[in-house]
């Protein structure tokens, strides 16, 4: 039996990467580079307990049986890594987790999800430095090549996530990390989540740089193979041409005053 997952999602660029090299550090957890397909999984998950909730109950399967299938078939994609690693609890760090926290929430009663935020003015500056390449079309995402849509993806991101924290019966399954905070006071960052993750502290995670790891395919990769580094904060400043701040503000000021970044 696992013990409860942890599922990590935040906008591209907020610093999930970090975040789950520090985790993997733990020694009780399992954070291995980006799965990416809980959203797809959860997706159907979704079109099984709804639109095919007919042919579900043709198979004598209800809601909760639908939801142990998918969890089984969730928790086999990380057996053999957990088990190589002799850790007790795997994490799941994809940035689009957010667009499925609700979803994973029902199929697996006992997680806890945890969101990486950043000022979304330095996201917009890190996403239009970013070369990506759109799966299939191999075009450059929207996000990637203007100001705007950029600022609207963070704000998607931001807002998904927090779908729990209003809900009453999952707020208490959500937790909020600043990479700001993560960056400039880490060992207080690292242990209130560890806390609220039901772990004990462990320097380690702090000296997650010097732990050899498959660091995957992240964009972040060879970043977060050094130590901590405030040096991006506040890179809008240089970053954004006054035109593309406009742009940010039209979309994201009211989330950024929410959380304080202006």
């Amino acid at each position: 039996m696992f013990k409860p997952p942890i599922f990590i999602g935040g906008s591209g660029r907020s610093g999930t990467t970090l975040l789950r090299v520090m985790l993997d550090s733990h020694p009780e957890i399992y954070c291995g580079p980006e799965l990416k397909l809980l959203p797809s999984i959860s997706n159907l998950w979704g079109h099984s307990v709804r639109e095919f909730r007919p042919i579900m109950d043709s198979y004598l399967l209800d809601r909760n049986e639908v939801s142990r299938l998918y969890r089984e078939f969730i928790e086999s994609f990380f057996y053999a890594a957990l088990r190589e690693s002799g850790k007790s609890r795997f994490a799941e760090k994809s940035p689009n987790n957010v667009f499925c926290f609700t979803q994973l929430a029902e199929i697996f009663p006992d997680a806890v999800f945890v969101q990486i935020i950043r000022d979304g003015r330095d996201v917009v500056s890190s996403l239009l430095n970013m070369d990506w390449k759109t799966a299939g079309s191999g075009q450059k995402p929207a996000y990637t090549s203007s100001a705007l849509e950029a600022a609207r993806y963070w704000v998607a991101c931001v807002g998904a996530g927090r779908k729990l924290a209003i809900a009453e019966n999952t707020s208490h399954r959500y937790f909020e990390v600043r990479y700001e905070d993560l960056i400039l006071q880490p060992m207080k960052s690292m242990r209130s989540l560890l806390t609220f993750l039901g772990e004990d502290w462990d320097p380690r995670v702090l000296s997650y740089h010097s732990i050899d790891r498959d660091r995957g395919l992240e964009s972040s990769s060879e970043a977060v193979a050094q130590p901590l580094s405030d040096a991006s904060i506040g890179r809008w400043r240089k970053d954004l041409t006054e035109s593309q701040l406009i742009d940010v503000h039209e979309s994201g000021r009211d989330l950024l005053e929410e959380l304080d970044y202006c």
